[in-house]
């Protein structure tokens, strides 16, 4: 499958680029995960398998060659769907436009799904409205979801369907 280019975000002091992720990303990504979702978070074994069998969609944003972000997308089974699992940005890192690019970078590679699924805390305002600001919707809210009263909404983005192809 063709992955179209997508060129380098720049900021005012860096450039954010995105790629998938490799082996010597994997403790990074551990750590972030570590640091931003304490004890609700992907242990780094968990890390280690996402990258032996999602690679191709597990996507690290790096300036100066450090890992600031990360994305990991599973498929659904049996449907056209996939699951946005995680979404991370170093909190040193915010605020740079990182998080909207791993999402648009996931997006314009999800060309084989019809939508992406994801969940949000309705309590984290700021990713709350980087979603909506890419045109995700609700789809369910669950008040128990991870825990009680641990409440999520789960967001959805119908994603376009590709042109047919001519032959």
């Amino acid at each position: 499958m063709m992955r179209r280019e997508i060129p380098p975000i720049v900021n005012k002091m860096n450039t954010i680029n995105i790629v998938n992720i490799s082996k010597d990303d994997i403790a990074p990504v551990a750590e972030l995960e570590s640091i931003c979702f304490g004890e609700h978070g992907y242990p780094p074994f968990f890390i280690r398998q996402a990258y032996d069998c999602w690679a191709a969609s597990f996507y690290v944003a790096k300036i100066d060659n450090r890992v600031v972000g990360y994305l990991l997308q599973s498929p659904k089974t049996n449907t056209k769907d996939a699951w946005i699992l995680s979404l991370a940005v170093s909190p040193t890192s915010r605020g740079l436009g990182i998080g909207k690019a791993l999402l648009k970078h996931c997006i314009a590679h999800s060309t084989m799904y019809h939508t992406l699924f994801l969940t949000v805390c309705p309590k984290n305002t700021a990713a709350v409205n980087l979603y909506a600001q890419l045109n995700f919707t609700l789809h369910d809210e669950e008040s128990n979801y991870f825990d009680i009263n641990d409440s999520r909404q789960v967001l959805q983005l119908a994603l376009p369907t590709p042109a047919p192809q001519s032959k």
